[in-house]
């Protein structure tokens, strides 16, 4: 007999005296691990008489339809129509909003001072030679000239090169064209430039580029539409108080103010509307069957793992083996699960279970080597590591705790319910130390198990549970 082992007759002792009690804890967690066969199943037969109860009434929808769900179909559909409205509405108004503001940033003409507006002007003179005169009749009803006019100025915006212009304000060209004025007087063969902006000295400047502009399309014009001269004269600049101008801008700035007061106003009718949306009728008949399905699958399976816990002669609870046999509990191994997106789930009933299930497998492992190495000081040296396990569990668990192992040995034997040589071994060893897996291992191979170590004389040192 080994100091500090729990000796034969304490067994003995022990075994008399044990009255299985249920667990209700252990009950409790033994159910809720099984909780995704539970809600499969519950899932499965709330489908099955959701199924059943549509497929029996299919024939009777159209003429079953209550007079309440007709009003209601009508009063979403008139939800739905004001809805969409009323967001189309917002939508619309959020982009002209955009664009005004858009607008007001980056036009010139938005910028100016209407009350003190600078004008750069200047007109064109456009003369016909003398030499394309004398090839024409005396009796011609029209001024040639004024086909050079309609070149110059027809199409103006488009034929103008705004880079210059674009460098020079730092503006778009988009923007600078309503500051811009060309045109044509066929009476005395004029061409009229006049250009605006914010101060004086640049609208000459915009004046300059486009006046060299004009100028240098004389020699490709003169090749199609006959030699001419043009005379640049009355150049000017002006200052002019323009209150269509003034108008125009608060117009503009009214049209954000109006659109944002809409936006408004739509927001807060939309609110409304959807504070009255039309609530779909509760029909009890229409849900009370797939629920009562998916109840009912749920308390069968509840039910049936009761069942299988009390009477399926599985070991159940981490301290049952201690309580029959009193064999010492050593340590719970975590269990080994397929990461996934449920994984969660079972994790945090391990760690709300047992606190020994929450270890990660290393950490058990040295604590399990711990404890056991501890028993070398009462004359353990050798322990033989067997259970009604798989072999290959029994192997893994002893290589895991052996590397951190000093003074005492261990080694792995099958099942001796079903190998006769783990039965021959038993007498080499100083002691025997359990592995079997909870809800798994068998009660009655582990009575037999216990009987043929007490037989052998060989002290059980403890148990660990998978």
């Amino acid at each position: 007999m080994y100091h500090g082992l729990p000796c034969r007759e304490e067994y003995m002792n022990n075994e008399e005296q044990y009255e299985p009690e249920i667990d209700v804890k252990d009950l409790f967690f033994y159910i809720l691990y099984r909780w995704r066969s539970i809600m499969i199943v519950a899932i499965l037969l709330c489908v099955l008489v959701g199924t059943y109860k549509t497929v029996r009434n299919a024939g009777l929808t159209r003429n079953t339809i209550s007079k309440k769900q007709q009003d209601y179909e009508l009063d979403l559909a008139r939800y739905e129509l004001d809805k969409s409205t009323y967001e189309r509405k917002i939508s619309d108004d959020n982009e002209r909003l955009e664009q005004q503001r858009i607008y007001m940033e980056k036009s010139v003409l938005m910028r100016l001072d209407p009350y003190n507006k600078p004008i750069a002007g200047a007109d064109i003179f456009v003369r016909l030679d003398d030499a394309e005169w004398e090839g024409l009749p005396d009796n011609l009803g029209i001024d040639p000239t004024d086909s050079l006019l309609k070149m110059y100025t027809s199409n103006f915006s488009a034929s103008l090169d705004w880079d210059a212009i674009e460098e020079l304000t730092g503006n778009d060209s988009l923007y600078l064209e309503e500051i811009l004025h060309v045109g044509a007087d066929y009476n005395s063969n004029m061409i009229t430039v006049r250009i605006v902006y914010s101060d004086g000295e640049t609208a000459q400047k915009i004046l300059d580029v486009i006046i060299n502009q004009i100028l240098a399309r004389q020699d490709e014009l003169s090749a199609g539409l006959g030699r001419h001269t043009l005379t640049v004269s009355n150049r000017s600049l002006t200052y002019a108080i323009d209150h269509s101008l003034a108008e125009s801008q608060k117009a503009n700035i009214d049209a954000i103010s109006n659109y944002e007061s809409s936006i408004i106003d739509r927001r807060r009718e939309l609110a409304e509307l959807e504070e009255n949306e039309p609530q779909k009728p509760f029909e009890l008949g229409h849900i009370k069957y797939p629920v009562a399905g998916f109840l009912m699958g749920g308390f069968l399976m509840v039910l049936f793992y009761g069942a299988a816990y009390l009477f399926g002669g599985r070991l159940h609870g981490e301290q049952s083996l201690r309580d029959r046999y009193g064999y010492r509990l050593i340590g719970v191994l975590p269990r080994q699960r397929r990461q996934s997106l449920l994984s969660c789930v079972d994790h945090l009933l391990d760690r709300h279970s047992s606190v020994s299930r929450s270890y990660e497998p290393e950490e058990a492992y040295e604590r399990i080597a711990i404890r056991i190495g501890s028993l070398g000081g009462d004359g353990v040296r050798k322990v033989l590591v067997t259970g009604t396990v798989p072999v290959d569990a029994l192997n893994r668990f002893t290589q895991a705790v052996s590397r951190q192992l000093g003074g005492v040995t261990l080694e792995a034997a099958p099942d001796m319910n079903k190998d006769l040589e783990t039965l021959k071994r038993l007498a080499g060893y100083d002691g025997v130390l359990l592995l079997e897996e909870e809800g798994r291992s068998q009660v009655t191979r582990i009575e037999q198990e216990h009987d043929s170590i007490r037989a052998a004389g060989r002290p059980v040192i403890g148990y660990v549970l998978l």
